[in-house]
């Protein structure tokens, strides 16, 4: 296959894991001190409304991939958890047209098991462990496409015996006492460094990856990168604590992080927790400023930056005590579902712009699609960010919960599973409005953000009446999500979901 003229434009799209939109530079609560990030905004499109396609993980990264909708393409926990080959992707259609590509994730779950690496030419991502004990001066990723099967060998070594039984122990202790990581991170850093500097980003390989896979391509050929930051992700370490002394340290780093629990009712965090808890979250958004920096750099220093294409954005949010709820999966609040959305074209827009439309991560693929001169997908729903600049989205823009993911929770809590960890439910955003219609209970609510926000009052019934309209919609969306027939999960996949707090 011929490369692209050196024209072509390059690609780089950089997702935020569990960073919501308010608490990011150009949201209603943003963290201060973000000044690459700053600048980066007084050059490119941010669009204030913009929502995930579903608040968790996968079924969120295989839309941003394919462009459709989890009802379109089939990957979520109604359904199959593995993206089907059968799908196409946006890699595989710029590939078609010579471009490299390449996925860097500090996510485990961004991996061959799942289908999400299908189409890229390379990709690595990280360990269940890098969650837990943050490493330093790693240069490469602890897992890849290259060395997938060695990885594979070793899950099934320790699946079913005494170390594996240690490692599932040692991912739920990390949840109910952080503290005990967070010690044993800041010795492990000692240790590696030697220098008492503490760094909490995860997956620090990502960088030098980056670097060390651009200066390889062929100068002619254009590359399309997408690279996954886990930093606003649960765990959270106290860092800022642990400078301030020992009582302070104590008082962040002793604050559970039990989600499982939390949803299971047999725990809840109090207002002083959750208060600390997001602080401890808004110091990790402070720390993708560095990051995104150092991202860019690496495409500034293989000479590419001025011919890249930029979105930056997040696969969900991260709710913190709003309307009773913890974290993320299995909510539809907007803390969950709004996400930052930025898209920097080629040569940037030289101020900062606003976008019109309601915005969603399924308008990814399109948009790049577009500025490399080809189609090569079928996205119904989609629509490129170019067109949502200066218009209205044409239609209204979806979202779901699909439940949760694991099958015995019981393993974890002493609860019998409840009928609404399995809840399907759908939203629609249009205009100002929003509406929520649970499918498994069939009820229906409906809230003007404009007005109010905090989604306190349920304007169902007292509404416009495209906004009735938006029932039907949404009522077919539930039918297919139900009618989806859960494929069991293997056991590997479940002990990869079971490292990131899922089961």
């Amino acid at each position: 296959m011929s490369p692209q003229p050196a024209q072509s434009p390059n690609f780089l799209v950089v997702i935020f894991d569990a960073l919501r939109a308010s608490d990011y530079p150009g949201g209603t609560s943003p963290v201060s001190e973000m000044p690459f990030t700053t600048s980066l905004l007084n050059d490119s499109v941010r669009f204030p409304h913009a929502a995930t396609v579903v608040p968790w993980t996968i079924p969120a990264h295989a839309s941003a991939f394919t462009g459709l909708y989890p009802w379109e393409h089939g990957c979520h926990a109604h359904a199959n958890l593995v993206l089907e080959p059968s799908v196409p992707r946006l890699p595989a259609a710029l590939g078609a047209k010579g471009y490299r590509s390449l996925l860097l994730s500090a996510n485990t779950l961004l991996c061959p098991r799942f289908g999400l690496v299908d189409g890229f030419d390379e990709a690595g991502w990280g360990g269940w462990w890098e969650s837990y004990i943050r490493r330093a001066r790693i240069d490469s990723p602890p897992c890849s496409t290259r060395a997938v099967a060695s990885e594979a060998k070793l899950l099934e070594r320790f699946r079913d015996g005494a170390l594996g039984k240690i490692v599932i122990n040692a991912t739920e202790a990390a949840y109910r006492y952080p503290f005990l990581f967070d010690v044993a991170d800041t010795v492990h850093q000692r240790l590696a460094k030697g220098d008492g500097a503490r760094d909490v980003s995860t997956a620090p390989w990502i960088e030098p990856s980056l670097a060390e896979w651009l200066a390889r391509q062929p100068k002619d050929a254009p590359v399309f990168c997408a690279i996954n930051l886990c930093d606003t992700h649960e765990p959270y370490f106290a860092a800022a604590g642990a400078r301030e002394g020992l009582g302070s340290w104590w008082r962040t780093a002793r604050v559970r992080q039990d989600f499982v629990r939390c949803i299971a009712g047999s725990w809840k965090p109090t207002a002083e927790e959750l208060g600390i808890l997001r602080g401890l979250y808004r110091q990790m958004v402070r720390n993708l400023d560095h990051r995104l920096r150092s991202i860019v750099e690496a495409f500034q220093a293989a000479g590419r930056w001025e011919n890249t294409a930029l979105v930056a954005t997040s696969d969900h949010g991260q709710a913190f005590g709003e309307h009773g709820e913890l974290f993320h999966l299995n909510g539809v609040i907007d803390p969950m579902l709004r996400i930052p959305l930025i898209y920097r074209p080629v040569g940037g827009t030289g101020r900062a712009v606003e976008g019109k439309g309601w915005a969603s991560l399924i308008d990814v693929a399109p948009t790049l699609l577009r500025e490399a001169g080809t189609n090569g997908m079928s996205m119904p729903s989609a629509i490129p960010l170019q067109d949502l600049i200066d218009a209205p989205r044409p239609a209204p823009l979806f979202a779901v919960s699909d439940g949760l993911v694991w099958n015995h929770l019981k393993k974890a809590v002493p609860v019998e599973r409840k009928p609404e960890f399995d809840r399907i439910r759908v939203v629609a955003y249009a205009d100002e409005w929003k509406l929520v219609y649970d499918a498994t209970r069939d009820e229906t609510q409906a809230y003007e953000l404009s007005s109010d926000p905090g989604e306190l009052t349920n304007r169902w019934g007292d509404t416009p009446e495209f906004v009735t309209r938006l029932k039907e919609s949404a009522t077919g969306i539930g039918q297919r999500m139900t009618q989806s027939r859960p494929v069991p999960l293997a056991p590997d996949i479940e002990e990869r979901l079971r490292g990131w707090g899922y089961v």
